[in-house]
């Protein structure tokens, strides 16, 4: 008998243990959506040259790719600011009923430019691409640099966290209840999946935008060079405990 209420005695004591330990708790989530202007211009170029044996077609590739650069340097744009990315050679194939027959090489050189955007700067860049006898085209974007990255997500996190203590607050008060802390708070990437806060592992959620142009695309004055803003979003949840008032 003694032993039985021994027994219960102790259960009892855990329930009530376990239950002193479950805390209420409330989770809110903070948004922050700032706006912000690159301040890079990024342009991504494909040299491309066709010739009728491999040979030919890497030695003339190359010499496109020197004489790119050098437009560059007439435009007053350093050429060691190019940036090849790749360098494809491939033979091109035509169907003679059920015979693969070849029909020359093709050579492809990605490239990519990346500067601090400025009216100056976008124009030289402009002169450099409508060089006159090379066959290419070329996509223009703006993105931030890693300054402007740091001081957005520094940014965006401390909008986003005062969001949801201003949400806290509110929803603490219409509900009679009190805050006594902070238990827990989480992060994401984007849409709802939150992961624990890491700024160094952290992207920023922006709306990217490009201006794919071809080398016949002459009209220069009809493009929109200057930067737009692009849109930013962060959002950090935040778990409060709580009582209630009495």
């Amino acid at each position: 008998m003694k032993k039985t209420i021994l027994l219960l005695t102790l259960i009892i004591g855990v329930v009530n243990f376990n239950f002193a330990q479950t805390k209420n708790k409330i989770s809110v989530k903070g948004i922050a959506r700032i706006k912000e202007k690159p301040e890079l211009i990024v342009v991504s170029i494909n040299l491309f040259v066709r010739t009728q044996d491999y040979n030919t077609c890497f030695q003339e590739a190359l010499s496109a790719l020197n004489e790119l650069k050098s437009e560059f340097e007439k435009n007053g744009i350093e050429k060691s600011q190019l940036k090849s990315n790749e360098i494809i050679v491939s033979e091109l194939y035509d169907w003679e009923g059920f015979q693969k027959k070849s029909n020359g090489f093709f050579s492809r050189i990605e490239l990519e430019i990346k500067q601090t955007f400025s009216p100056e700067s976008s124009k030289k860049l402009l002169n450099s691409l409508n060089a006159k006898g090379l066959n290419l085209s070329y996509s223009i974007k703006f993105d931030f640099s890693e300054t402007q990255k740091e001081k957005i997500r520094e940014l965006a996190i401390e909008k986003a966290i005062e969001d949801a203590k201003v949400k806290a607050a509110i929803i603490s008060k219409s509900a009679n209840l009190k805050l006594t802390g902070i238990s827990n708070i989480r992060y994401n990437d984007s849409n709802e999946n939150f992961g624990y806060l890491n700024i160094e592992d952290d992207e920023l959620e922006v709306v990217e935008q490009s201006i794919p142009i071809t080398q016949q695309d002459s009209q220069f004055g009809e493009i929109d060079l200057n930067p737009k803003e692009k849109s930013i979003s962060k959002f950090i949840l935040i778990e409060w405990d709580y009582v209630e008032k009495e």
